[in-house]
């Protein structure tokens, strides 16, 4: 019998970044990734419950979700963070292909993306 979770295995897949001008291979983020990054952008509760976000901790989250998801070519936060200021258009695209991913429907595609192929 086939192991009906293989379907959620972390697999690359090549992406057309528009504000690159290129392809990238990314890959999703792990469970347990994804759920550190949650964590660390809610500092706390207000007097009504309602989450309070740590800002800088989603700033830094970004660039280091980034880092994570890119295969092809493997950047370091390091060296993402190094790059210009206008690279951030690149970073904020990638980042919300990094976190459409699991939003797509059956066939694989969402509207915010344009998936090239599988590795």
């Amino acid at each position: 019998m086939a192991n009906p979770f293989d379907k959620y295995k972390v697999e690359g897949k090549v992406y057309f970044i528009k504000s690159l001008g290129s392809e990238v291979t990314l890959r999703e983020l792990t469970y347990g990734e994804s759920e550190e990054f949650m964590k660390a952008a809610v500092k706390g509760e207000d007097a009504e419950g309602n989450p309070i976000m740590d800002l800088d901790a989603i700033a830094k989250a970004l660039v280091a979700k980034v880092s994570l998801a890119l295969l092809e070519p493997k950047m370091t936060v390091k060296q993402l963070t190094a790059l210009g200021a206008s690279s951030r258009s690149s970073l904020v695209e990638i980042s919300k292909i990094v976190e459409g991913i699991d939003l797509v429907d059956d066939s694989g595609k969402s509207d915010s993306q344009t998936e090239i192929s599988s590795t």
